[in-house]
Formats: structure tokens, sequence, C-alpha cells
């Protein structure tokens, strides 16, 4: 008879993948008689999720939460989400996943080692990384836009104002492309609860 695992992965639990482009990765944990568990790891487009669900780390991750669980078992400990919730509480990778997640919004260029980190997992062609690489210079150029505190809808227009008076040449299209591809990580960002407001929310482009 086939051992059950207490500890399975789930993606697009919600269903949201389809419509928003990215749904959380998370373990999925059962205790028995109704005490289950949902464990957010990480925010995954479809794409990312066909190699992350092969990634050692997953498998890692999937392991050590099936080890706290029978863990629990063995010790004769309550079957209980709060009895869970405790022994999560003392595990090194949680601590390690809030560390990462503070640091990244602390961060003075948060916003932009953001954006790079997406970059490197959408596998974008060469001429697309290019154009998003000069608008990630421009964003730095400006100065104000590189944390996520900075995603502001008066930051987001005194960028917009700062390119123009820097290139009077530039066209409105230009700036519409450098506004998209802002706006995209932007979106990112507000889904991923880096931000608690989407300063595209009316369009600057």
């Amino acid at each position: 008879m086939k051992k059950k695992n207490f500890a399975s992965v789930v993606y697009g639990r919600k269903g949201n993948a389809p419509k928003r482009g990215i749904s959380k990765v998370e373990i999925y944990i059962y205790l028995g008689m109704g005490q289950k568990k949902y464990i957010a790891l990480r925010d995954c487009t479809p794409m990312e999720w066909k190699k992350y669900q092969k990634s050692p780390d997953l498998a890692q991750q999937l392991k050590e939460y099936e080890a706290i669980v029978v863990g629990m078992l063995q010790r004769g400990e309550p079957m209980t989400i709060e009895q869970l919730d405790m022994r999560l509480g003392n595990t090194p990778r949680e601590t390690k996943e809030k560390r990462e997640r503070k640091a990244i919004l602390s961060d003075p260029n948060g916003f932009i080692v953001f954006i790079k980190e997406r970059m490197s997992g959408e596998h974008l062609h060469a001429n697309t990384v290019r154009r998003y690489l000069v608008v990630i210079d421009s964003l730095i150029r400006f100065g104000r836009l590189c944390r996520f505190t900075d995603l502001t809808d008066k930051n987001v227009k005194a960028y917009d104002d700062f390119m123009r008076k820097e290139d009077s040449t530039r066209s409105d299209v230009a700036m519409n492309n450098y506004h998209k591809i802002i706006k995209k990580y932007a979106r990112l960002a507000y889904q991923m609860d880096y931000i608690p407001k989407n300063p595209y929310r009316q369009d600057h482009g």
C-alpha cells in the first residue's frame, strides 16, 4: 500500500493564473480530521512553474514540511493547526523567507532588484532585455522609483516629467513604451503584496 504523504505542492489553487498571469505555489498540509493548512512559497507564472516544480529547492522544502508533520506524529503531539504553527515558527526556512522579503522591501534599490529577478525567469529575447535595461537605467537616473515605497502616483508622474525634460525629442510613443515596462512590474509587485496600491491604476502609458 502506498504511503500517504502529509505534505504536497499546489499551484494556482484559486485558479487565477490565466487571468492574472501569475499564481501562488503553496505547500498543502493535511493533518486529518479537517485540519489543513496552505503555506505560500512564491509566485510564479505558468512558465516559471513548469521549471520550478522540478527544482531541487522545492523538493527539499516539501521534504522538510513532511518531516515536521511526521515528527509531530511520532512524538504523539496534537495533530492540530495550532501545534503545526508552533513547529513552523521554529523552522529556519520560514525565518529565511521572511528575512529575504524584509531585505528587498528595505533595499534602496528593491524595485530595481525585483525587476531584474523577474526578468531572469522570463526567458526574454536579447533585444527585449536590452530595452528593459534601458528603462532600468532611466529609473536609476531618476532616482525616485528605485524602492518599493517610491511606487506612487506622484513619482510616476514626476518620472514622466523628468524623462521628457531630459530629452525633449522623446515622443509620446517612446514614453508609453517606457511606462509599459514599469507598469508590468509595478502590477506584479502589487499582486505579490510588495506595495499596497498599484500606481498605474490610472494609465500613464
